[in-house]
Formats: structure tokens, sequence, C-alpha cells
């Protein structure tokens, strides 16, 4: 799932921008003031307080839990690295992220 939090008036640019790189379909876009987004994504993983600091990516497991964070760019390599972990352990044991830094 994709979340784009561009202002409104970036949705047509960011939505031409997410289909020209093929991203998966739907994808979404923030709406609202950005403290309760920001509230809701942090209660989502373990990590220090989320200042709303892009780029985000969370890899949730199969329990709907963040199985890893990265608070900075990820590589796709490493990505693919922790995607394949939590599908093989089904996010039951620490994933590749340390590999990405």
């Amino acid at each position: 799932m994709l979340i784009s939090t561009d202002p409104p008036v970036m949705r047509e640019a960011a939505s031409a921008f997410l289909h020209d790189l093929g991203a998966p379909e739907p994808s979404y876009l923030r709406v609202g003031p950005d403290d309760p987004f920001i509230r809701a994504v942090d209660a989502h993983f373990d990590e220090a307080e989320w200042s709303g600091a892009l780029p985000l990516t969370l890899l949730f497991d199969e329990s709907g839990s963040a199985a890893d964070v990265w608070l900075e760019p990820v590589q796709e390599q490493a990505l693919a690295r922790a995607v394949d972990s939590v599908l093989a352990t089904g996010g039951t044991e620490s994933t590749a992220r340390e590999e990405t830094r």
C-alpha cells in the first residue's frame, strides 16, 4: 500500500508519478491535518516517536504488526530481503534492516 502525503494541489502529479512508476493500485492520498496522520502511523511501530519526516517505509507482517521500519530511503534489494524474511518467518524474527545502512 502506498500513501502519498503530498498537499492537495499536488495530488494529480503524485498520482501520475506513482502510475508512471508502475506502483500497485490502489494508492492512497492523505487528507486532513498532519498531526492525526502522524499519530495514527506512529502507533503501528515501536521505534522512537515518528516526527512525520519522510520517506518512511513500514513492512507489516501477517498479523498487521510492523515487522520493519525504515526512517530513511530503502534500497530495493534491502526491502526484498526484508520481505523474504517476513514471508519465511511470518514476521516472528527480526528482518534484515541492519543490512540497509
